[in-house]
């Protein structure tokens, strides 16, 4: 077996001495959760063991660590119990948390399951957020919230609805700096719910982004649908840049129909500034006190929702974008091929609207069209012979060029400094024109 395998476990081994497996019950990067009695008190127990053989990597070592101290820390219903954490002596590391009996919030919530009553979504969300309040008031982070994550502990007549798997949780306390898990740079998270902090490798994640996350998941509670959808880099491209369409398009027909204080929330919830999102506590207040049958906002004030989420979060609208399996821009994509250099960012803004930059500047590469920078204009006899419709920037200052080129074929000139939303509109312009003079 090779050090990036990973070590079997069975059922009926025995774990530290004293906790026997039973069945696993999920497997993820960090390692593996396991159903386990508890042999000196005859308990049924939940076990997660890490399960790479490198157990000595010390970010693995420190994560799971981390996990379980800030788990064990917090005493509320809504979080996990847990009962113990170790290394064995064989060098395995080991925390033991509360069995818990029901369902997670992604067996009632997906594309294919009809969204709960708004009664029902109003409580589930009121007793995340709640939890959530009580975490950061003791310092944490959970970092990977997701329907997966949230556990509903079913028994004698009872519910809980529970928050499991701090493993990418960390306490803001200055002592632990040194130490701290996660590095900037670093993306950690479920991309369907990432933060906008998280998407770009933020060193330094707040409480602010487990309530983006939490809108994440209340927008797909109301809706069945996460707010964006897509591959990970127009993921991270539309929670960095993306607004979602409005809750009441994508459930026309639903009543009663969601509150426009619940719109209104669910929207400051997924600014893209941290800083302009509620905290925990006052969302659990307005879904606990919240009439499920309070008037939905009206058609007019839907406007109003992108000018209330920042200016980055304007720079391009998702409202007009298809949802369910039309939604992905798979559709209406355009390949465009760059000869020169754009910043990343700028890459990722074009993709939030379905503009996706080759990753081949190759003169063969299967791009739709061309964008010629200014220092790449040498360039542009080759790419004009394609036939494809390129794009030339070209300095403010120059006007004398822009006949010349417009004269030598070029689809569109581009005026620097440009930004990517009017880059895009240009290139689907000069797209759109090609394709319709080749049908005729």
């Amino acid at each position: 077996m090779t050090d990036d395998q990973v070590t079997p476990f069975q059922s009926g081994d025995i774990v530290a001495g004293r906790y026997r497996l039973e069945e696993m019950l999920g497997q993820g990067g960090m390692g593996a959760v396991y159903a386990a009695t508890q042999l000196d008190l005859n308990r049924d127990v939940a076990l997660k063991l890490i399960l790479s053989s490198k157990h000595g990597a010390e970010i693995a070592r420190k994560r799971f660590e981390r996990e379980a101290r800030v788990a064990a820390a917090i005493r509320h219903p809504g979080i996990v119990t847990i009962y113990d954490y170790g290394e064995s002596d064989d060098g395995v590391l080991y925390l033991v948390m509360e069995a818990l009996t029901g369902p997670s919030l992604r067996d009632i919530v997906d594309e294919d399951i009809p969204p709960p009553p708004l009664a029902r979504a109003f409580e589930i969300l009121e007793s995340i957020a709640s939890t959530l309040a009580v975490a950061e008031n003791h310092g944490a982070v959970h970092r990977d919230l997701k329907p997966e994550n949230i556990l509903f502990d079913r028994r004698d007549g009872l519910e809980r609805i529970v928050l499991v798997d701090f493993g990418l949780a960390f306490l803001d306390d200055d002592t632990q700096q040194a130490g701290r898990v996660t590095r900037q740079g670093v993306v950690a998270g479920t991309p369907d719910y990432l933060s906008p902090e998280q998407a770009r490798g933020d060193g330094n994640i707040t409480p602010a982004s487990d309530i983006y996350t939490l809108g994440c998941i209340a927008f797909e509670l109301f809706t069945a649908f996460p707010p964006f959808t897509g591959d990970v880099g127009v993921l991270i491209a539309r929670h960095l840049f993306g607004v979602p369409p409005s809750i009441a398009s994508l459930r026309p027909q639903a009543e009663p129909p969601v509150p426009g204080v619940v719109e209104d929330l669910v929207a400051r919830m997924l600014a893209k500034n941290a800083a302009d999102r509620p905290n925990a506590a006052s969302v659990a207040k307005v879904f606990r006190t919240l009439d499920p049958s309070a008037p939905a906002r009206s058609s007019e004030q839907g406007s109003e929702k992108a000018s209330r989420l920042g200016r980055e979060a304007r720079m391009v609208s998702m409202a007009a974008e298809p949802r369910a399996d039309t939604q992905d821009v798979a559709t209406n994509r355009i390949t465009l091929g760059i000869a020169g250099e754009v910043p990343d960012e700028t890459k990722l803004a074009l993709a939030v609207s379905g503009v996706l930059v080759s990753e081949s500047n190759a003169d063969g590469a299967a791009v739709d069209a061309w964008f010629v920078t200014v220092d790449q204009v040498s360039r542009l006899d080759d790419l004009l012979s394609t036939g494809l419709p390129v794009l030339v920037e070209v300095p403010a200052s120059n006007v004398g060029a822009l006949t010349a080129l417009l004269q030598r074929g070029v689809a569109e000139v581009i005026k620097s400094p440009w930004s990517a939303p009017a880059l895009s509109k240009r290139v689907r312009r000069a797209v759109k024109s090609a394709r319709r003079k080749a049908k005729s």
